[in-house]
């Protein structure tokens, strides 16, 4: 009798061995993923954070910048070069050049997982969104690419949070005039129930890293605390767990 082959599962965040964050603006990868980066790191991985933007259009870019670094800092996780790309502006990009330049990126730094925003972009921004298509194509490139006997291309995971969680942000900021928001978005567009979820991780050993990973952006605080960063108590249940869900690469 014929056996079939094995399909082996991929591998979980908490597993990876080099485990990589790719997030459009710097302060994206704290609410989303330091703590799973930070538990990765005590487990022995090597964790990274690649920023394509510098955050210019939230304020000076050699802050946010000098923020980005002290926040990877408290999680222990590498900051890879940021890819300088124009934030406000990653939907404008020439698409197949952007995707290369993410596939390049990944194959310089090799990581057995990739971290990313789902396809609500959280609150919907138009750079997270257009990161996330352009995220998928690269690591599904790889996927169809010969990468050679060392290196098998990365699992790539979406930050799940919480049903409609997001919306009161999404909300607030159509209702201020920002452009770089879509309009008509119910609440049900935002986050998704646990049982879309493949992987929860239980922060309660290093929330105090997260924390301190989203105050390191003081200047999108406002003066606000960690845990109201966006909006009064928005970060409270994300200091507890993060979910993610295996992306579906085409």
């Amino acid at each position: 009798m014929t056996s079939l082959p094995i399909t082996p599962l991929p591998i979980t965040p908490l597993a990876a061995r080099r485990l990589l964050a790719v997030m459009p603006h710097p302060d994206d990868e704290a609410y989303s993923a330091a703590g799973t980066l930070a538990l990765a790191t005590d487990r022995g991985a090597v964790a990274g954070v690649l920023c394509v933007t510098r955050g210019e259009a939230g304020g000076d870019a050699d802050v946010r910048a000098a923020e980005l670094r002290s926040a990877c800092d408290a999680i222990g996780a590498e900051l890879l070069p940021t890819l300088g790309w124009p934030d406000g502006g990653v939907a404008g990009l020439v698409e197949s050049s952007a995707v290369t330049t993410l596939r390049a990126a990944l194959l310089g730094w090799r990581p057995d997982v990739v971290l990313g925003l789902a396809g609500d972009g959280a609150y919907g921004h138009a750079d997270h969104l257009a990161l996330h298509r352009l995220l998928r194509q690269a690591v599904h490139g790889l996927a169809c690419a010969d990468t050679g006997p060392s290196w098998t291309p990365p699992a790539l995971y979406e930050a799940v949070f919480p049903r409609r969680h997001f919306h009161p942000v999404w909300r607030s900021m159509r209702r201020r005039g920002f452009t770089f928001v879509p309009t008509g978005w119910t609440p049900e567009r935002f986050g998704a129930a646990p049982e879309a979820t493949d992987v929860v991780v239980d922060l309660s050993d290093v929330a105090g890293r997260k924390r301190a990973a989203i105050a390191a952006h003081t200047s999108q605080l406002g003066g606000a605390a960690p845990e109201d960063f966006l909006r009064p108590g928005l970060m409270l249940p994300l200091l507890q767990l993060e979910r993610w869900r295996l992306m579906q690469v085409p």
